[in-house]
């Protein structure tokens, strides 16, 4: 990781190439723009690109297709621990094939990091595989598909006229040692000179060792001037880059990669984006302290009370996982010792701990928390014990959960000194089932609860499910290492959930449902600014529990802190609403209308079963590639010119029961009755699934010489599960999702739904650090202490969202002199409320919410809502603009719940009487800038005035 702040980083780079690319408006319009179908549909079916990743991929093809070779030789991808390089460089290798590369070299310098690239490019059955297992199917440099296989090679073939992608993988130290002494039967330099490859350099700060201590240093054998070698030793090779750590500071790596930085994603926007875990610390001097009520097993009592911290932590997580989530989890804990030769000792004193932990002991856990006023972080074990009694767990259940769950066979040792002493068979088999066990730690059916290590985990390892980290390290001379900070780091990585599908007002507000962020599988649900308010929140926490030394815990923090990992403590905003707002009649009587995420109630809809089951499907025999085929055979059939067109019965060769029988067999279950009667509410069977629903699709079959009459039962199986099944799928899931957002809107009362006062975190070195009313840029400086019409004391807001408000400002005049007699206020919603969308129920927060309303007359009560968005995320977030604008249509405002104390609050909201209740929706707002080619802010205005004035 690097170690410079993100503001003065963020000055460093002021000209280098990536940021020049952010500002070039042609880049902004591609952004827009989807990815090559070829990319997407060759990732693995769990392989969806995040925003960020599907950024990096098209900036590279845009700067690609835009430049010249020489241009595109040597580029970095600058982007964080955990952000999914691998899977960037999957999508480069996909793009990089169509332009006629097919020759590729992966290098890396750890060889753990080796093992599991090999896997993720080329084994089909391993969990983190990156390709379409099913089929590759890809145009050529001529723009002919073709099938493609992915093979690992230890040289390169000679045949120029192969359709594969051949891999070569290795270290980097293994890679000099072939190029700079030539060895029989593997790859060599001239292999580099004769053909155009690709080299895809990982870790790749590795490779500026020479960069890094002098220029003027020559020595050829050197890992960097080794790949400066290949790289010029054809005018066509390419060099990619991809490496979370480059020290920018250093004059001789900022000239270096000046002009080939290509995108940057660090780790500090990967926290604020949502998509890691938070970082607390346990560590408070008091609740670690000695008490002699408590015996010790002859173990320090900081240290055992550490340990206990943890356990009960990590047995608490999966209690959670089971409860609300009824999910299974092992959430792990990693327990790091001072010195290798003290794993054994640390795992034998865990082990005795959890022998003789008793009610005592969590009794003054439970005691300690509550004094423990100083560490806001031990609020969690408070509510942790709150929510052992709601669920009625006593302490003595807890204890046997804990001793089952952290047995001896599930806490296993992994240092460098097994895995140097692997020089027997039995050492060997038992150092491979350790790394096996290493390796599927997130699968749900893993036994393994606690790892001890002491260096032999650093880069590689990708576990999400690891939650707490013990760093067994007493002495008091302790200083913060390298290895600290990657650790942490590495603890950060999410582990993927998502909430309940089902919840009525009452649950979300007990599990703290009601004010989350988007309900996506790998993003944070919880602002920090709500943390507290949610038992799933300790889903989202990975804690670092260590005893207090001298001034280790600030230097720790101040480390992380640099590195992004956390958000500087000076990054804290303090929100008030003014008094004026809080004593207006909108605030105490005033609503928010707020629709919810429920199960598909009605029958199918004409328009629905047209875009469904009417949409023509084209299908290529490619697409049932099996074992069935030979490769020559998949070959030919790719280059298929001849079509059919069938339909899914009898006639053409689908009898029901061989439909039926791919139903069942059909990948994830998606086709079984119980699933699809979620998408169908008016379903009966299967069979009536076939008959008026299957029997619909047009298929368009291409072929060469087999017709699909000529085709097998198996062959015609085939093609049902790996080519059409798919597309019905999709247009399944897309068209009549199993959940939607509600069409009614429930009033809420907006003094609840807005806290009087709250704290928010700010990203360090952005504009959401600044306020606006003394902002030191004049463009959007605004003083809203001024402005009656704003609710907060202030807004920590993007640069687009205070030009938005700068906007409204602008306009506010014109509102009071139309809608005389009645308040007026904008309201930022620091996510203290969210909607769904009609389509499919995904949840967002817009961005600020206008009150305009009459309490007076009751002639009217407008809630407008409004979403700020970069010029490059207008195309990612469509769907949130679409909601928006359908509100007016769609949204229909009800006054009836089946819970009786809500019920009367709604009562009295319909008994104002308003002749008039609107739920107003916009279309983005973007502010005009370089990067945009169209007057988005002239389209909002339009549409502001058409709506409002």
């Amino acid at each position: 990781m690097a170690k410079n702040n993100k503001s003065s980083v963020a000055e460093i780079l002021q000209n280098f190439l990536s940021e020049k690319l952010k500002k070039n408006p042609d880049l902004q319009n591609f952004l827009e723009k989807p990815l090559p179908e070829y990319i997407t549909k060759n990732l693995a079916e769990d392989k969806t690109l995040r925003p960020y990743q599907e950024i990096a991929v098209k900036t590279f093809i845009f700067f690609f297709e835009n430049n010249e070779l020489e241009q595109c030789r040597q580029l970095l991808f600058n982007m964080a621990t955990g952000t999914g390089k691998t899977l960037v460089m999957a999508c480069c290798i996909l793009y990089l094939y169509t332009k006629g590369y097919k020759k590729f070299v992966f290098f890396v310098s750890s060889v753990q990091i080796l093992d599991q690239a090999k896997k993720g490019f080329t084994t089909k059955n391993f969990g983190k595989y990156l390709f379409n297992k099913n089929k590759i199917i890809l145009p050529n440099e001529n723009g002919v598909e073709q099938n493609v296989f992915i093979k690992k090679v230890t040289s390169f073939s000679g045949n120029l006229g192969s359709k594969n992608i051949e891999i070569f993988f290795d270290t980097i130290q293994g890679l000099s040692s072939k190029i700079n002494e030539p060895q029989e039967n593997t790859i060599e330099l001239r292999d580099f000179e004769k053909n155009k490859i690709v080299l895809l350099a990982d870790e790749a700060h590795h490779l500026n060792a020479d960069t890094k201590k002098s220029k003027e240093i020559e020595n050829e054998k050197t890992w960097e001037q080794t790949i400066g070698k290949i790289l010029q030793s054809n005018e066509k090779n390419i060099l990619l880059e991809f490496s979370a750590t480059i020290e920018y500071e250093q004059s001789s790596i900022r000239e270096k990669y000046q002009d080939k930085l290509l995108y940057r994603y660090d780790f500090a926007q990967f926290r604020e984006d949502g998509y890691c875990k938070e970082i607390g610390f346990l560590h408070s001097p008091v609740t670690q302290s000695v008490d002699d009520t408590v015996r010790h097993d002859g173990i320090d009592p900081q240290k055992r009370r550490m340990i206990i911290n943890a356990l009960v932590l990590s047995e608490y997580r999966k209690i959670v996982f089971e409860k609300i989530l009824h999910k299974k989890a092992n959430p792990l804990v990693l327990f790091k010792s001072a010195k290798k030769e003290s794993s054994k000792i640390d795992r034998e004193e865990v082990i005795r701990i959890i022998e003789n932990l008793s009610v005592d002991d969590l009794n003054y856990l439970e005691e300690m928390t509550i004094k423990t006023v100083e560490n806001p972080d031990y609020t969690v074990i408070d509510g942790m014990f709150d929510f052992f009694q709601n669920y009625q767990i006593s302490k003595q259940e807890l204890i046997i959960r804990i001793r089952n769950a952290f047995r001896p066979e599930c806490m296993i040792i992994y240092n460098s000194s097994e895995k140097a002493s692997a020089d027997s068979n039995s050492t060997k088999n038992k150092k491979d089932n350790i790394i096996n066990s290493l390796a599927n730690l997130d699968d749900q059916n893993s036994k393994i609860r606690a790892v001890f290590i002491v260096q032999a985990l650093k880069e590689g390892w990708d576990v999400l499910s690891l939650y707490d980290l013990v760093h067994f390290d007493l002495n008091g001379d302790k200083k913060v290492q390298p290895s600290d900070i990657q650790l942490v780091g590495r603890g950060a990585r999410y582990f993927p959930f998502t909430l309940p599908e089902n919840t009525n007002e009452q649950d979300e507000m007990q599990m703290g449902l009601f004010k989350i962020q988007e309900n996506h599988p790998f993003k944070r649900k919880f602002s920090s600014s709500s943390y507290t308010e949610s038992h799933l929140a300790i889903l989202e926490t990975f804690y670092y529990h260590f005893i207090e030394q001298k001034n280790f815990f600030e230097k720790l923090r101040t480390s992380l802190m640099m590195e992004g990992v956390i958000a500087p403590e000076q990054n804290l905003r303090e929100l008030r609403l003014k008094n004026i707002f809080k004593e207006s009649e909108t605030y105490k009587r005033g609503f928010v209308l707020l629709n919810r995420r429920e199960e598909r109630s009605k029958n199918l809809s004409d328009d629905e079963i047209q875009e469904a089951f009417y949409r023509p499907l084209e299908i290529r025999n490619y697409q049932m590639i099996t074992r069935v085929l030979s490769d020559a055979q998949k070959n030919r059939e790719i280059d298929s010119k001849n079509a059919d067109v069938l339909r899914l019965t009898a006639k053409y060769g689908f009898n029901i029961w061989l439909v039926k029988w791919a139903l069942y067999y059909y990948q994830n279950k998606f086709f079984r009755f119980e699933n699809l009667k979620k998408h169908i509410r008016e379903l009966r069977s299967i069979d009536h699934f076939i008959a008026e629903f299957l029997e619909k699709y047009e298929i368009q079959y291409y072929f060469s010489n087999k017709k699909i009459s000529d085709c097998s039962a198996r062959e015609r199986v085939n093609v049902l599960l790996y080519g059409i099944l798919p597309e019905i799928e999709k247009a399944i899931n897309t068209v009549i999702p199993k959940m939607i957002g509600s069409q009614e809107f429930y009033p809420h009362s907006i003094n609840r739904i807005f806290e009087a006062q709250k704290t928010i975190y700010v990203g360090e070195g952005n504009e959401r650090a600044n306020g606006q009313i003394k902002n030191p840029n004049p463009d959007l400086a605004f003083d809203l202490s001024e402005a009656n019409w704003y609710s907060h004391n202030e807004n920590y807001g993007t640069t687009d969202e205070k030009k938005f408000v700068k906007f409204i400002a602008g306009k506010i005049g014109r509102l009071k002199d139309k809608y005389k007699n009645s308040e007026i206020f904008l309201v930022r919603n620091e996510l203290d409320f969210s909607i769904y969308s009609f389509d499919n129920g995904e949840r967002f927060s817009p961005d600020f919410v206008l009150f305009i309303n009459d309490f007076d007359s009751k002639t009217l009560f407008y809630q407008c809502l409004f979403e700020v968005k970069g010029a490059h995320l207008r195309g990612f977030d469509a769907w949130k603009e679409k909601t928006l604008l359908e509100l007016e249509e769609k949204g229909k405002i009800s006054f009836e719940s089946d819970n009786e104390a809500y019920q009367k609050y709604l009562a009295s909201i319909a008994s104002d009487n308003f002749q008039q209740i609107k739920n107003i929706g916009f279309g983005f707002y973007t502010a005009n800038s370089s990067n945009t080619h169209e007057d988005t802010e002239y389209s909002f205005m339009r549409e502001f005035e058409d709506k409002l004035l």
